[in-house]
């Protein structure tokens, strides 16, 4: 429990003050900065060196209120410009204490934050990012009871800086801190449209109205709203030194229905380390490290169910750090349930074809799959809507479609009018659009559905779409595609249609070497030597790759194995022998093994 120390305010316009005078360094207090609030603090340049630089009460640059303080660092010094509270703190042995505070300007630039008696009790330094107001945070604990502490900011580098809305809060030692939603550090990717306040985040995968209502095409429902209310691809990422987690989250039922089996999965430095279910409308599970070291976690939605997150809680003396920018390129897959998760393990985001595709080549996901939903025009408008740039688009479109068994959609001229004519749009208007995007579109997965007519099945929707954007292809030189059907068979599914896990790494697979043989990914490329003795046997290991990215991709060998001598372990990367390679006397047996991991080859010579 977060326990917010509340101080009574005393203003002293001169620099001696009582010793039992207290700070009010909360919301409204004397960090605001404001009016005669700013007489609260003392502004110090170094005494052995005189000025370093000019403070300044400023009203123009202001995070809130109506002024802030504007700090002009003129001369770097080892000490610095100094800035602290004149009134007294009351600080308690063991407690924990965050100063947040927000900056504006001094990218690139330090700072340094103390918390202080008559001397320094902890000081951190801060590394300011960005040119705009950002919030920071410390988290200091005291180390005795003292009724005169102090916060202290020092300025050692050349710069100009702004500051703003200094707060106190305390820690009772030994309890938990909740982190609430709308914290700064957190990060939510695969998100369009959110509603975030102190209690939950709400999160889209569109733009709200698109999601939470239906849509009908020339008298056909394309789209379902329970359906692209869901939260797949959704995910959460913090980083923190907390040695234990709680992450806590509802689901909102009357969006989607409910789901019985909700499933999360969590990532720890950008490998799985575990997954957790619940069958409850309010979900909490605890995970952790002990080690007490930084860590990025990630934490995945379930894919057809709307969740709302309602915050964490850490260890009280830990918190949340600033993630890096999130550059990334961006992924969007557009597609119906084969796309959204069906028939993934409980539902799970990250055995999806989309999530495990952006997690391999380090894209952000959005994952635009709508359960039951027919080829339709009107999703490319989320790009605008959304304010969305891809850098890939993928399509895997027309189950729906085919499988339609009720009017107006059950015949051989909607396919032809209405489906093929959307398809078209589609595909032109994302090659169009985007020219610097790679638009891929999936033929049709297998399905052991039976057609219904010549024209109301698979292989006509499969012919049907490769014409379109081989034609495409003639005027855009952004757009390829490949064949569903060629690369999945009846162990692919989990029923007649939908993708069980296998299937989805190899359509996620199909479509990486797809982007890769377009050109469009920068692959690093590391050539090894392993040599093999005359005496290896079936099973032996000759080599463990030990990839970064192990646990969230999967090793395959790519080519080099005409014989089936090698076999290779998926997730951890391990090269091993799978038949008995023959010994030729004065011959020296070689293969060349292209092995890819993600982004990751490898050109293994096995000698």
């Amino acid at each position: 429990m977060i326990k917010h120390t509340l101080f009574p305010i005393f203003l002293f316009l001169l620099l001696s003050v009582s010793s039992i005078a207290q700070c009010d360094i909360s919301s409204t207090g004397i960090g605001t900065l404001d009016g005669t609030k700013y007489d609260s603090w003392n502004y110090m340049n170094d005494p052995g060196t005189g000025a370093l630089g000019t403070y300044s009460q400023e009203n123009t640059i202001k995070q809130s209120g109506t002024n802030s303080l504007s700090v002009n660092v003129l001369t770097a010094h080892n000490w610095g410009m100094r800035f602290f509270n004149r009134c007294n703190i009351t600080l308690t042995q063991d407690n924990y204490y965050t100063i947040k505070f927000w900056v504006y300007g001094g990218d690139g630039k330090q700072i340094k934050v103390a918390l202080q008696h008559a001397s320094v009790i902890d000081e951190q330094t801060l590394n300011l990012t960005g040119q705009v107001w950002k919030q920071y945070e410390v988290t200091i604990q005291s180390n005795g009871n003292y009724s005169n502490g102090k916060i202290k900011f020092t300025f050692p580098q050349v710069g100009l800086f702004y500051l703003d809305q200094i707060e106190l809060e305390e820690i009772v030692s030994g309890t938990p801190k909740t982190v609430k939603p709308n914290n700064i550090n957190l990060r939510y990717t695969g998100v369009v449209y959110n509603d975030i306040t102190d209690t939950y985040a709400s999160f889209y995968r569109f733009p709200q109205a698109y999601a939470t209502s239906d849509e009908t095409v020339a008298g056909s429902k394309v789209k379902t709203a329970s359906r692209a209310s869901g939260s797949g691809g959704i995910s959460i990422e913090f980083k923190t030194n907390s040695k234990s987690i709680k992450a806590l989250f509802r689901e909102n039922t009357t969006t989607t229905g409910g789901l019985t089996t909700l499933k999360f999965a969590v990532y720890k430095n950008g490998q799985l380390y575990n997954t957790y279910a619940d069958n409850d409308d309010n979900i909490e599970f605890s995970f952790n490290d002990l080690s007490g070291a930084v860590n990025t976690w990630r934490i995945t939605m379930p894919s057809f169910a709307q969740i709302e997150f309602l915050g964490l809680e850490i260890d009280g003396n830990t918190t949340l750090m600033p993630l890096p920018t999130d550059d990334r390129p961006v992924y969007v897959a557009i597609g119906n349930s084969i796309t959204h998760g069906m028939g993934q393990t409980q539902l799970s985001t990250h055995l999806t074809y989309p999530w495990i595709v952006a997690d391999s080549l380090n894209y952000h996901l959005y994952n635009w799959g709508i359960g039951g939903s027919k080829i339709n025009e009107g999703i490319f408008a989320n790009f605008a809507n959304s304010g969305i740039t891809p850098d890939v688009v993928s399509v895997l479109w027309g189950y729906n479609d085919f499988n339609c068994t009720f009017s107006p959609c059950n015949t051989d001229d909607y396919i032809k009018n209405n489906t093929m004519v959307y398809y078209t749009n589609l595909m032109t208007n994302l090659a169009s659009t985007f020219p610097n995007a790679s638009i891929v579109g999936i033929l049709p997965t297998f399905s052991s559905t039976p057609d219904y007519t010549a024209v109301r099945s698979l292989g006509y929707l499969r012919t049907e779409q490769m014409a379109v954007i081989t034609n495409l292809q003639s005027t855009y030189n952004n757009i390829t595609f490949f064949n569903g059907n060629d690369i999945t068979d009846a162990g692919s599914l989990s029923d007649v249609v939908h993708l069980n896990d296998l299937g989805a790494i190899q359509v996620a697979h199909a479509l990486i070497k797809e982007l890769d043989d377009f050109g469009a990914l920068e692959k690093t490329n590391t050539d090894t030597l392993a040599m093999r003795s005359e005496y290896e046997l079936v099973n032996d290991l000759i080599i463990d790759l030990e990839d970064a990215s192990e646990g969230s991709d999967f090793y395959s060998i790519d080519s080099g194995n005409d014989n089936n001598y090698y076999s290779i372990n998926a997730s951890t990367g391990e090269l091993t022998i799978a038949n008995t390679i023959l010994d030729i006397v004065g011959s020296v047996h070689t293969d060349i093994l292209k092995i890819s991991i993600g982004l990751n080859v490898y050109n293994i010579t096995v000698v």
